[in-house]
């Protein structure tokens, strides 16, 4: 399974890596440079101009060894030189010198034309950036963007925070990324999708450790749909309970409804508010049982296995007593939507909890559920990931672009999906699946199949439509041909 890593995390591995092989700075560079080189070779004719931005970085050192082996292998390669000569470090320096020493004539400072160049390669600061970029490398950074050349980052586009995804106030807008040995957080989350272009992997050989670390989701961690067997009946799939469709929302909670039927829930049942009950009866599917969320809740929840709360409920506090009488029964409860904003009031919750809890929120529910900024969960997804599940002793699943799934030991990211899925009833669909893949009791993994599925039946909908086009409803109808990639 790939690992995701930190910059904290690669530090480690690469200084672990150098003790326990007894390998140096040097040589590691020397990989990296190459494993870049035989990365992007084919893409870069014999007749482009070549031009490799570096600074006093690592990652330059990177790209002063990467200009001499493309300077070796007859491409016409220049390097501009935007960092301090004075503040460069010992391993950067060395491989300055032995570019200058052999190539002074392809040697510049800032002064060069980046606009006369097709290719130019991004090796200013790498992983190590914390903070905003300097003024003088953001003026470079805006050169680099205003130009119709290939841009090619090492590592990551500088200006990225490689932990966060998030850039303060420019970065590198880069058609290809050649991430050193790993991808790192930042090339996944946030902003980072839209600014690394096509990422490939330099494998430079460092050893696994036992980091902390993003896990992806694939078919290999997955594993086989499990088929059903010829005896069985429908209470062997789990009941699912849907809260919620009030009569300003009434297809939240259908959407739901269907989405967990179309994962394999056994029964469905659907409680509304009384005063949307015959909306809800003549709206939903024939397979749906309607009730009354009047109704006395020990009935309601009569040999259920997995509650669904809050898609199209609202945030009415009379509906707190119900939260919290759920929390303490021994279910599968999935909180969704308006559900989030009632669980955020709940005090005790750790006193009270023995239900199985997952949680959806996106980054605004999410500020919510930890008294933050909605800013603040933006620039790091990951750490509220962490604090959320800490909080909430629950499984999370902090919607975005590319979700991240976790529990109190492990997190999880999927990079299924599109952007046509940010639309109203998405995130509706995600907690009926949840709830259909839970059967009898609720696991990561399962919740990482419904995170992963989900995206995969939003991009096989968006291959029928566009992106413009899709709509909630849509990921539905792909639901089955999506479960059908892992039998």
């Amino acid at each position: 399974m790939m690992k995701i890593l930190s910059s904290n995390s690669m530090k480690y591995c690469d200084k672990q890596t150098m003790i326990d092989n007894n390998v140096n700075e040097i040589d590691l560079v020397k990989r990296a440079a190459l494993a870049c080189f035989n990365l992007i070779r084919d893409d870069i004719l014999y007749d482009y101009k070549v031009l490799v931005v570096c600074g006093n970085s690592n990652n330059s050192a990177d790209g002063f060894r990467l200009a001499k082996i493309l300077k070796d292998d007859k491409v016409s390669v220049d390097v501009s030189f935007v960092g301090n000569l004075k503040k460069m470090n010992e391993t950067c320096s060395y491989f300055y010198k032995e570019f200058e020493k052999r190539h002074l004539d392809s040697l510049y400072g800032r002064n060069a034309d980046y606009k006369k160049y097709d290719v130019i390669i991004d090796a200013i600061i790498g992983v190590g950036l914390k903070g905003e970029l300097r003024e003088d490398i953001v003026e470079v950074v805006n050169k680099i963007n205003d130009t119709d050349a290939i841009k090619i980052a090492i590592d990551i586009p500088t200006g990225l925070n490689s932990d966060t995804g998030t850039y303060k106030p420019v970065c590198v807008k880069a058609d290809y990324t050649a991430a050193i040995n790993n991808i790192k957080y930042g090339h996944l989350l946030a902003d980072g999708p839209d600014v690394c272009g096509e990422i490939a992997i330099a494998d430079i050989g460092l050893n696994s450790y036992n980091v902390e670390c993003i896990k992806l989701i694939d078919e290999v961690y997955l594993g086989k749909h499990p088929k059903r067997a010829a005896n069985c009946n429908k209470y062997d799939f789990g009941s699912v309970l849907v809260i919620g469709s009030n009569i300003s929302m009434t297809g939240a909670g259908i959407m739901a409804s269907l989405s967990a039927l179309r994962s394999g829930a056994g029964l469905l049942s659907l409680a509304c508010p009384k005063d949307n009950y015959e909306i809800v009866s003549k709206r939903a599917p024939l397979e749906v049982m309607v009730r009354h969320l009047d109704e006395d809740l020990d009935l309601l929840l009569n040999k259920k296995t997995t509650v669904v709360f809050g898609p199209g409920l609202g945030r009415d506090e009379k509906y707190l007593s119900i939260l919290e009488r759920m929390l303490k029964k021994d279910i599968n409860l999935i909180v969704d939507a308006d559900g989030l904003h009632l669980l955020s009031k709940i005090d005790n919750l750790k006193n009270i909890k023995k239900c199985r809890l997952v949680i959806t929120p996106h980054t605004g529910e999410a500020a919510v559920l930890l008294n933050k900024k909605s800013v603040e969960v933006k620039e790091d997804v990951y750490t509220s990931l962490r604090e959320l599940v800490k909080k909430y002793d629950c499984i999370a699943v902090l919607k975005g672009h590319n979700t991240l799934i976790g529990d109190v030991n492990e997190t999880y990211i999927s990079v299924t999906g599109n952007s046509g899925m940010a639309t109203a009833g998405s995130g509706d669909v995600l907690a009926g699946m949840i709830a259909g893949f839970a059967l009898k009791e609720i696991d990561l993994k399962k919740v990482c199949k419904a995170v992963y599925l989900h995206g995969l039946a939003g991009d096989i909908a968006e291959s029928k439509r566009n992106e413009d086009s899709l709509i909630a409803t849509d990921i539905i109808e792909n639901i089955g041909e999506a479960i059908r990639t892992l039998y």
